[in-house]
């Protein structure tokens, strides 16, 4: 039920942003906003869970180690 709430919240702010320029903006920076609270948790996850073994095990069959970043961002490092 929560997840329509949004959807809808999400659908009429997207319609008032055919027609005002300003909430464009507002919803292009949420969105951002999103995806980061989201990206962020799973990049962590990933080093800490998963990144180290997949390594391991590549560099144990002489494959080259696996990206660090799950999301093609330009990171330092990677």
């Amino acid at each position: 039920m929560t997840f329509l709430i949004v959807a809808a919240v999400l659908v009429v702010f997207g319609f008032l942003c055919c027609v005002f320029g300003t909430c464009r903006k507002i919803l292009l920076l949420f969105l951002k906003g999103s995806f980061w609270v989201v990206a962020i948790p799973l990049e962590v996850l990933y080093l800490v869970l998963a990144w180290w073994w997949l390594a391991i095990a590549r560099k144990a069959k002489g494959e080259p180690v696996p990206p660090a970043w799950l999301f093609a961002l330009r990171r330092g490092g990677s």
